[in-house]
């Protein structure tokens, strides 16, 4: 997984793919371009193995109680797989499996239910992919409305909704309600596809906005990136010290949105919502924000509907 090559996403990206080593060994190449493409695939395998190690470790609650309010683990499998040759997705199910039970079980979690909620992780990825790549027939890069469509039946509405009844049925067997953890399962899976996930896509397969760029280009980023920040803070980073709130904070961030979208496209509006998304969860997560309640659990989805109007800059 990489920025920038759009060579290596639409050799990856498509359904009938095979691998790196064989299109190289198939082909006249010499040993160099062959170690090059060796190398860069391993690479590709150990940077989604970080990710998925801090999306799981960044994605767990620390209540066993409470759901995620973006499960982030859902987007960064979801992104190594769709953009990994088939014969390699054993080694992401293989680096998950440890990582989930690791941080579930030091969570609170019991280890049957890690156990019993990982194959939901896995198919709704597997899934996910297989239809995107079905019904788009093409490098998939988020770059049409088409595509956009696809994805948001797909990895939004349909396999959220499926993912969201296995997992109610489990926490059915915990004694907790079947709709409410099927509503509160289905958000969280719904908004981190709808948040996070374009912006994982674009780093992918996009070429990367500062490609002989200039120094006032990056001198532009440094202010963006600071402005969205404080306004971030603004939003959803100030103590809950009983102080009066106001609800126009909230929209902060919106200007610097609309200011990368301008500026640097889908790459710049969908990094920027992503990064608005994950900073108010892990604020509400740290007892931050407009979004604390009396109840934990009405915390998480009080952050949640916020997120979508984030998205519309995108």
């Amino acid at each position: 997984m990489r920025a920038g090559n759009t060579q290596d996403v639409a050799i990856e990206n498509r359904p009938d793919q095979g691998d790196i080593f064989s299109e190289l060994s198939g082909a006249q190449v010499s040993s160099d371009e062959f170690r090059s493409g060796a190398l860069r695939q391993f690479r590709n395998l150990l940077l989604g193995s970080v990710g998925i190690f801090l999306a799981y470790k960044y994605g767990m609650q620390q209540n066993p109680l409470l759901l995620s309010a973006l499960w982030l683990p859902d987007s960064v499998l979801l992104c190594c797989l769709l953009f990994t040759p088939v014969r390699w997705w054993w080694v992401y199910l293989l680096v998950s499996f440890p990582v989930r039970y690791y941080f579930g079980t030091h969570g609170g979690l019991p280890p049957w239910q890690v156990v019993a909620n990982f194959p939901n992780d896995m198919l709704k990825a597997i899934v996910s992919v297989y239809l995107i790549r079905r019904f788009t027939r093409r490098p998939f890069r988020l770059d049409s409305l088409y595509q956009f469509g696809v994805f948001f039946c797909v990895a939004v509405v349909l396999s959220p909704a499926f993912s969201a009844i296995g997992g109610g049925i489990v926490r059915r067997a915990m004694g907790q309600p079947f709709w409410d953890v099927w509503y509160r399962w289905f958000l969280s899976c719904a908004l981190v596809a709808l948040v996070v996930t374009p912006a994982l896509v674009h780093w992918i397969a996009a070429r990367p906005p500062f490609t002989g760029a200039r120094p006032a280009r990056y001198l532009e980023f440094l202010l963006l990136s600071s402005g969205l920040a404080l306004a971030s803070y603004a939003a959803f980073g100030r103590p809950a010290d009983g102080s009066v709130f106001s609800m126009a904070a909230l929209y902060a961030p919106i200007p610097f949105l609309i200011w990368a979208a301008a500026r640097w496209g889908p790459i710049g509006a969908s990094t920027g919502t992503a990064v608005v998304g994950i900073l108010a969860m892990l604020s509400t997560r740290s007892g931050r924000g407009p979004f604390l309640t009396n109840s934990p659990a009405d915390n998480v989805v009080g952050m949640q509907w916020p997120c979508p109007c984030s998205c519309f800059p995108s």
